[in-house]
């Protein structure tokens, strides 16, 4: 299912150009809040709960998860989620999370990486 790519691309004639590539669909969830994109206010993922304090982020983690999973099924339909996990980089202070998923299309299993860094109270 073609979308519009993120950051937008602009074609001849002023056009905004067609997208159908998984990895800008992905980042551009991961990288929009519940509630900023109009109209779809559970479109987004949630982090600000895993960058609070340090003893609360393995406890939210797998609720982070959770909402992430919900939310890639449903604005992505084209993929099948085989893996989803997160974790913290002490040295760095980032978040990274990590999809394995698979194209409907043609069976392709692809991995993509997330992060975001320097969010984190370690």
């Amino acid at each position: 299912m073609p979308g519009l790519g993120y950051p937008l691309v602009f074609g001849a004639g002023g056009t905004v150009q067609v997208n159908d590539d998984i990895t800008d669909k992905l980042r551009l969830l991961f990288d929009t809040a519940p509630g900023q994109r109009l109209n779809y206010p559970d479109y987004g993922v949630s982090f600000e709960a895993l960058t609070q304090t340090t003893s609360e982020f393995e406890d939210m983690l797998p609720f982070v998860l959770i909402q992430a999973r919900t939310t890639i099924e449903k604005y992505i339909p084209e993929i099948r989620l085989i893996w989803l996990s997160g974790e913290r980089d002490k040295k760095s202070r980032s978040l990274v999370i990590q999809v394995v998923y698979e194209r409907i299309e043609d069976s392709t299993r692809e991995v993509w990486s997330w992060e975001q860094e320097g969010v984190l109270n370690v």
